[in-house]
């Protein structure tokens, strides 16, 4: 089973958080939309037992990048 999610899947829940449909979401990634679909149910298997579903959602919206700085702002 696949443990981990990589930057289309993130894309993708990006994009479901704002509202797009799968095919939109799959014009615009450029895959099928039966794609979308299998990557959408991925990763509802992956993220189905977190225990913080709040830091997951924001480290998809923001990425690593913003999450860490916001991580050592929070720690001063």
């Amino acid at each position: 089973m696949v443990n981990h999610l990589d930057d289309v899947d993130k894309k993708i829940m990006q994009l479901r958080a704002l509202s797009y449909k799968q095919d939109y979401i799959a014009k615009k990634l450029k895959i099928s939309q039966s794609a979308v679909s299998q990557r959408i149910n991925k990763i509802r298997l992956v993220t189905k037992d977190n225990k913080n579903p709040e830091k997951l959602f924001w480290n998809l919206m923001l990425g690593d990048g913003p999450m860490h700085l916001l991580k050592n702002a929070l720690k001063k």
